[in-house]
């Protein structure tokens, strides 16, 4: 699994292979015509993956999430780090983004995926250094 690859998100990979990716992605119907699993890992390694993924979320026009919860998010931490009960502090967490109020459905939604993602990335941060 690359998910072990050292400096999986530091590394930088190459920005022309980025940028060929990008296109890739943001061309619907070129991506719809290419086998992902067999053309990304012969032709693109890890780190490009990754560059991608950080160029992503660089490119965003608006926040994932919002001041609001941004704010929401640091009270929480502050308050409860005198408790110093990590699940409750996560708890507490999931509870601000799930509020349906506060953030529309597939900010919910991608802030989901991308946290299990990167409690992943963590899981094997022993061999990924991160």
């Amino acid at each position: 699994s690359r998910i072990r690859e050292e400096g999986i998100f530091r590394i930088p990979g190459s920005a022309t292979k980025i940028q060929e990716l990008k296109i890739k992605f943001n061309n619907l119907e070129e991506l719809a015509s290419i086998d992902l699993e067999v053309e990304l890992p012969g032709k693109f390694d890890v780190h490009v993956a990754t560059g991608l993924l950080k160029l992503f979320l660089r490119e965003f026009n608006e926040p994932i999430m919002s001041k609001l919860i941004y704010q929401k998010m640091i009270e929480t931490q502050i308050k409860d780090r005198k408790s110093g009960v990590l699940e409750e502090r996560l708890r507490n967490m999931r509870t601000i983004i799930a509020d349906k109020n506060l953030m529309p459905r597939i900010n919910r939604l991608f802030c989901a995926y991308i946290f299990r993602f990167f409690n992943k990335i963590t899981r094997f941060a022993s061999s990924n250094k991160m």
